[in-house]
Order: structure tokens, then sequence, then C-alpha cells
């Protein structure tokens, strides 16, 4: 049975992997948004990804599911900045078959919605939000 936890963890995790976009956020990729007061803090030097999981479906016998996921990246510095981050993203995710050691869940991700961006006045940083779908046994 396919568990949203594991989903998440899988994204994150993959991202993770790639040894350049972890130093260009120094590690910090979260499966969820953080609240706007730890965002104020964890942005300061580095933007940061987080993967939103935005639903999706399990098939009848619950070992395959298909997601929709929503990246952001974001950054105090520029949405440039921000660019920088998701096209290392994209590299990292488009077509790719996503696998993690020590992780049951496989699958494969695709972008369907290039990132629109924007400027989050809560947390006072901009953000480039692309939207993936991911398909996982």
């Amino acid at each position: 049975m396919v568990e949203v936890g594991v989903t998440k963890q899988l994204i994150r995790q993959y991202l993770l992997d790639d040894a350049t976009l972890r130093a260009a956020v120094q590690g910090k990729v979260y499966a969820s948004h953080l609240a706007s007061s730890d965002a104020q803090t964890v942005l300061q030097g580095t933007p940061i990804v987080v993967i939103d999981y935005a639903g999706g479906n399990a098939r009848y016998f619950g070992d395959l599911e298909n997601v929709t996921i929503e990246c952001y990246v974001y950054s105090k510095r520029s949405s440039a900045q921000c660019a920088e981050i998701y096209d290392q993203v994209f590299m990292r995710l488009q077509m790719a078959r996503v696998a993690v050691t020590g992780l049951d869940l496989t699958g494969t991700t695709r972008e369907l919605d290039r990132p629109a961006e924007g400027y989050n006045e809560a947390i006072a940083a901009y953000f480039l939000r692309g939207r993936w779908t991911l398909i996982a046994v």
C-alpha cells in the first residue's frame, strides 16, 4: 500500500541526494510549508525548496498512485535566484526514475505546469511554483 508520508519522503530525499542542489539550498528541502515565523529564520541564508502534496489518487488495489505535487522555491534575494534553484530541481526530476535507498516506493516524475512566480508578503520572499506528477508503485 502506498503511504502519503513515504511519497513525500521519496521526493524530498531524491532531491537531497543531488549534491549540487543540496549545497545550493544547504539541505533545506522540506516536505511541507513552514510557519511564517520559521520561514523568516530559515530563509535568511539560502533559498529553500518546499514539496507540497496537492492530491491525486491510488488505484483500487492500493499499490499504485498518481499524485500531483507542487514544488516551491523561496528566496529572500530575488526571483532570479528562485529560477536558478528551480532549474536544478527540474533537471533532477524531469522524466526521472525516482528511487531512494531504504524506501520501497519508486516512481517517475514529470512537470505538468511550468513555474509561476510571485512574492509572498507573509514571509517577504520571492517564489516560483511548478506543478508535477508522480506515478509510483
